[in-house]
């Protein structure tokens, strides 16, 4: 409706805050979360969701009722969620997460759908009337590298490439293998090479 802005603030601590815009009073929202995100009012004005990080490794999209300040977990991931957008009929929600664009109504939240777009996807508009999104998309390309360092000179090539992000290599014990985190197949996976 206008009348509020929904803003994160914070230090170590991401809070999640209304601001009345006649007023300038803010409010500070109960997130039950370390690290909350990207908040963002559903078109009509009836929901509040954001993303609050529970772990390291695990995020949920909660959603507020504003008219009775109900407040639930729509649903939890292995992930991040980075970006929320609404359907202008507040039906479904979409959001990007470090694997992927995803979309899920709030009457069945369990049912997510993987977009054919949007990897790497962050920040997300959608129309208020009508069909209609926006995103920001990047993409890394983050490679396992070796240097041998008898060499000299010293020299260094890619052990792991991929269009994808590489991430976390550990050598077994015997030297024969290597154990590494890839977005290769658009989840976070452990992989494992000779």
């Amino acid at each position: 409706d206008g009348k509020f802005l929904a803003y994160i603030d914070g230090g170590e601590t991401l809070k999640l805050f209304l601001l009345s815009l006649a007023t300038l009073e803010r409010t500070q929202i109960e997130t039950n979360c370390g690290h909350a995100a990207t908040p963002t009012f559903s078109p009509r004005g009836t929901f509040l969701a954001w993303g609050c990080e529970d772990t390291e490794f695990r995020s949920s999209v909660m959603l507020l009722r504003l008219k009775d300040r109900r407040q639930t977990t729509l649903l939890s991931r292995p992930d991040e969620i980075l970006g929320l957008a609404w359907s202008s009929d507040e039906r479904r929600i979409a959001f990007s997460s470090q694997s992927a664009l995803w979309e899920t109504s709030l009457a069945r939240p369990d049912d997510l759908e993987k977009l054919p777009i949007g990897q790497g996807a962050t920040d997300l508009a959608a129309r208020n009337s009508g069909p209609g999104l926006a995103y920001v998309g990047g993409s890394s390309n983050i490679n396992i590298w070796r240097l041998d360092l008898l060499a000299s000179p010293k020299q260094a090539r890619k052990l792991v490439a991929s269009s994808a992000e590489q991430a976390s290599p550990d050598i077994s014990a015997d030297g024969s293998k290597i154990a590494f985190e890839s977005t290769e197949s658009g989840e976070r996976e452990i992989w494992v090479i000779d």
